[in-house]
């Protein structure tokens, strides 16, 4: 999370991108939500972004650091910037044969505390069944833009989840500088 505030803090005029798995259970806090105790003592981390909790461990993480006027949006318009900066995400999940979309509205599954039984109109939901493959998360410092997700299940298929979202991003005539 330390490298993702990072990215943040130095957005430059190219899209930095990286992913990374967890060592282990790990429960990631947005950085607005108060205090969760979870139930097995798994550690915690803050997130510089915001939303609920993100149980990590069999997920593929991937953060986006950007200056929103390098992909000529105005940073106040978050829903725009989130559509923008899942187009990659999309593509990522097409290229392993799970193709998603946007959520269109907001819906409750139960325990609002946690991410993945919550669906935003920022998060990745599939195409076949309609279940939440990839967690969204964002923040605007400035003109400079973080997107945070969380795909679960993916980190068998990592390498060709990222070459396709590699793709997507250089569609948009977006350069890279790519960590994994």
């Amino acid at each position: 999370m330390r490298l993702d505030a990072e990215m943040l803090d130095s957005a430059s005029l190219r899209c930095s991108a990286r992913t990374y798995s967890w060592d282990g259970a790990w429960i990631s806090l947005g950085r607005f939500q108060r205090d969760f105790k979870p139930a097995n003592d798994c550690p915690t981390v803050r997130r510089p972004t915001g939303g609920r909790a993100v149980h990590h461990g069999d997920d593929l993480t991937l953060a986006i650091a950007v200056d929103a006027n390098v992909l000529g949006l105005d940073s106040r318009r978050l829903a725009e910037i989130y559509r923008f900066l899942v187009i990659p995400l999309c593509a990522g999940f097409e290229a392993i044969g799970q193709p998603v979309v946007p959520v269109n509205q907001r819906e409750s599954a139960g325990d609002e505390m946690d991410c993945f039984r919550v669906r935003t109109g920022f998060d990745l939901v599939s195409t076949k069944d309609g279940r939440k493959r990839c967690g969204v998360a964002l923040r605007v410092s400035g003109a400079a833009v973080l997107l945070q997700a969380s795909m679960p299940g993916i980190l068998a298929q990592r390498a060709g989840w990222t070459d396709g979202f590699i793709r997507g991003g250089a569609g948009l005539g977006w350069e890279w500088k790519f960590d994994s």
